[in-house]
């Protein structure tokens, strides 16, 4: 019979802050073991939170380190405990990880009314916290991993005046893929390379004593970044040119095949024993 007045007085009010809803253990490990004025009309004073905060009373305070003030629902969750301490089935409730998912059911259905309760409680808490440590103040843990890392912070105008060693993904106009560049801040020296094109009528760049006609085409989301391709079989790919990494407009692209598609622009290769690379 008791347990169906704990469910009853459990029915449709356990749930968390995010909708979800208790499985059918959880349910039944809160119904069967909790009322709920057990935990919404408890007998526990602030000095019996901190007792199970800290494991010591307030007047040996100084034995233990201070630590962040617990919120309303870590007061809920420290009620919790007490009270499974005091029915002697604080291993029904299971670990702390599990203690903390029932509680959050218990506290997402709970009533505004209900959870003022805690709000007070949580501020008398504070109150005796500041009391007893009152220079404490919190900081949180920094998040930053390895030891000797180092964090800077750049802008703008640090990635226009230094030379960016990293790696891109440049897409290639109309041929329909990408070629993996460095940004260098000097050029490496390679062999000089001679480059046959069949037309006066295009805008012409000359690198290393060759000619690259270049297909220009609208990309918002990349800066103009000149990219010369002397050779896919060299292994060797290179671009040069100042990045703007905020503002997007036009971007120009040089490539040693022209486009397979735009008729304006015919195909240009390298002499090579006499093969021509398309």
């Amino acid at each position: 019979m008791s347990s169906l007045v704990n469910s009853n007085s459990w029915q449709n009010k356990l749930k968390s802050c995010k909708g979800d809803y208790p499985t059918l253990k959880q349910q039944k490990t809160i119904e069967e073991n909790f009322q709920r004025d057990d935990i919404f009309g408890h007998k526990y004073n602030v000095n019996d939170l901190f007792k199970q905060f800290y494991k010591v009373w307030p007047e040996e305070s100084q034995r233990v380190k201070p630590k962040r003030q617990p919120n309303s629902f870590m007061i809920l969750r420290a009620v919790l405990g007490l009270v499974a301490n005091d029915k002697n089935i604080k291993s029904k409730i299971g670990d702390g990880t599990e203690q903390s998912r029932l509680a959050s059911f218990i506290w997402g259905g709970a009533s505004e009314n209900e959870k003022n309760k805690f709000e007070q409680l949580c501020s008398e808490f504070k109150t005796l916290h500041r009391q007893l440590y009152p220079q404490y103040v919190y900081k949180p843990t920094p998040r930053n991993t390895k030891v000797g890392s180092v964090v800077e912070i750049k802008t703008a105008e640090s990635y226009q005046s230094l030379g960016i060693s990293t790696s891109i993904s440049a897409p290639m106009g109309h041929i329909g893929r990408s070629f993996q560049t460095e940004i260098n801040d000097t050029y490496q020296h390679q062999e000089e390379m001679e480059m046959e094109i069949n037309t006066s009528e295009l805008d012409q760049h000359t690198f290393f004593d060759g000619y690259f006609p270049y297909v220009q085409y609208n990309n918002q989301h990349y800066s103009s970044i000149s990219v010369n391709c002397p050779d896919p079989n060299d292994g060797q790919t290179s671009f040069s040119g100042n990045v703007d990494l905020l503002t997007p407009h036009f971007t120009t692209v040089r490539h040693p095949f022209g486009s397979y598609q735009d008729l304006q622009f015919p195909r240009a290769g390298r002499q090579n024993n006499n093969k021509f690379y398309k």
